[in-house]
């Protein structure tokens, strides 16, 4: 059964419930828009505070390695240490007449 109003038309009472739920609908989305403002702003907050503890740490890191004395050690130890990296076998290679010419013409 339809609701009927009083001079027996339908129309007041759909127009009253198309009413309803465009203004459901409405709040709906206002609501939605309202969550979403309120998700970026703690999202923003969050972002900015956890920034805020990545520069205080960078800081931090950077105040300690500037107080260590600048010792000239640390640069001729790390030389030091890449100086053995260098392939052996290319200054071996150098002075052979074989060296470039790519044949392989040694036992197999």
């Amino acid at each position: 059964m339809r609701p009927v109003d009083w001079d027996g038309s339908f129309t007041r009472t759909w127009a009253s419930r198309d009413a309803n739920a465009v203004t459901d609908r409405l709040a709906d989305e206002f609501e939605d828009e309202l969550a979403q403002q309120q998700a970026d702003r703690l999202s923003r907050k969050y972002r900015d505070e956890a920034n805020a503890r990545a520069d205080a740490r960078q800081r931090v890191e950077l105040d300690r390695l500037l107080e260590q004395p600048a010792g000239d050690d640390a640069r001729p130890s790390l030389f030091d240490r890449l100086e053995n990296f260098g392939r052996v076998w290319d200054d071996e290679d150098r002075g052979s007449p074989d060296a470039g010419s790519g044949d392989s013409a040694g036992p197999r």
